[in-house]
């Protein structure tokens, strides 16, 4: 991961102003094949992009956790998180995995 800071770079006199200006330009300019560029609180962060088989992998995730959602009565919220009803039992991560090559053990 890259990390830019630009406010370092800014002379004070310049303001706060031409500091997110000059960070915007940089972003706008950026332009390297296989890499993101996000700003974030002021920062320009850069990452290599996903690969295919990691997006491949997100897609079917989502798509067997939206089933399994909906199934359920299960909430899906934007930060990823699965928010269960309260109950007194313990509850515990699955510690089974199963290889995606072989959907049948998910499906059941």
């Amino acid at each position: 991961m890259l990390l830019a800071m630009v406010r370092q770079e800014v002379a004070p006199e310049m303001g706060e102003q031409s500091t997110r200006l000059r960070l915007g330009e940089i972003y706008e300019s950026f332009d390297m094949p296989g890499l993101r560029a996000e700003l974030l609180d002021e920062r320009l962060i850069v990452n290599p992009m996903p690969i295919k088989l990691h997006n491949r992998v997100v897609t079917w995730l989502t798509a067997e956790l939206l089933g399994l959602c909906a199934e359920r009565d299960w909430d899906l919220l934007a930060h990823g998180a699965v928010e269960l009803a309260k109950t007194s039992d313990k509850v515990q991560p699955d510690p089974f995995s199963a290889h995606w090559t072989n959907p049948s053990i998910i499906n059941g």
